[in-house]
């Protein structure tokens, strides 16, 4: 019996987790997780990371001031709520918290399932300076910042230490069962007149921010029900279209894949040119004949 895993075996809604923040200028610092789980953290918020959260969504308000849009996009605009941020009737206009500033959205690109990223540009209206920022899977938005493409000014060597320390916490959380996205930005030369490049200029020579997580937790009773269909010698297999180890992570809370089990993914080498399979958990290569 085949299930899909949102909604079915985990809780529909998402819970917001936190943002793990990373600094391209200090690339071999390790990341910093700000929790939400808690209540909204009380500093790690400065710089573009506020109106990245607050501002890099489609998030729109119908009848009488229902926001409607996809549960991701929702809880990133509870979270801003949370540490003060404050929206305008059809959300095109956020104030900073405490009234330090207002950012205006001029121009919003959807997401994409070819790119698996979606952008915003927008502005500040005190300053006037404009940015892209772009969110979407951590590989399609770190292929797409000047660290990870290679600044002249960074050696090969720096650029492979930050972008290790950016993967491995992606797949930390991912492992931990999280949804993980990251989030990048640029400014934009020539102020808001920026807006008119294309969406492949605007999504290009961006610096990562940070990665957003959010966790759909089990449904109560999906242990139980999924015993059951062992019990009864029915298989159980589950489909989802999250990362794979976010997948193989609520497989074993469920039971659909034994805690004892070896779990081995496969992926591209570093050349890209053959199957790599590697253990879940020890990380270390596995022989395709013991595959």
């Amino acid at each position: 019996m085949c299930f899909d895993k949102t909604g079915t075996l985990t809780k529909t809604g998402l819970d917001f987790v936190g943002i793990v923040r990373v600094d391209a200028h200090k690339p071999t610092a390790q990341p910093k997780l700000l929790s939400f789980s808690g209540g909204p953290p009380t500093s790690g918020m400065e710089g573009l990371l506020g109106p990245g959260l607050a501002l890099t969504h489609t998030v729109s308000v119908v009848g009488a001031k229902q926001r409607v849009g996809h549960q991701v996009e929702l809880r990133m605009v509870e979270a801003a709520m949370s540490l003060g941020w404050v929206y305008n009737s059809d959300m095109s206009i956020v104030e900073e918290p405490a009234g330090l500033g207002k950012w205006e959205v001029l121009k919003q690109n959807a997401f994409d399932h070819h790119t698996m990223t979606m952008s915003v540009v927008i502005q500040n209206m005190e300053s006037g300076e404009a940015y892209v920022f772009c969110k979407g899977s951590h590989e399609a938005v770190l292929s797409r910042c000047n660290f990870h493409r290679g600044e002249e000014s960074a050696g090969s060597d720096t650029r492979e230490v930050f972008e290790g320390l950016v993967v491995s916490a992606a797949e930390q959380y991912a492992a931990e069962g999280c949804y993980v996205l990251a989030i990048a930005a640029r400014k934009l030369s020539g102020g808001s007149k920026g807006r008119s490049a294309s969406r492949q200029e605007l999504e290009s020579g961006l610096s990562l921010l940070g990665l957003l997580l959010f966790r759909n937790e089990l449904k109560p009773d999906s242990k139980r029900h999924i015993e059951c269909l062992k019990a009864g010698g029915i298989d159980s297999v589950m489909i989802t279209g999250d990362s794979v180890l976010t997948g193989a992570t609520v497989g074993r809370k469920v039971g659909i894949i034994p805690r004892a089990d070896r779990v081995v993914i496969g992926g591209a080498s570093a050349e890209g040119t053959d199957i790599e399979w590697r253990d879940m958990d020890s990380h270390e290569i596995v022989p395709e004949t013991a595959v």
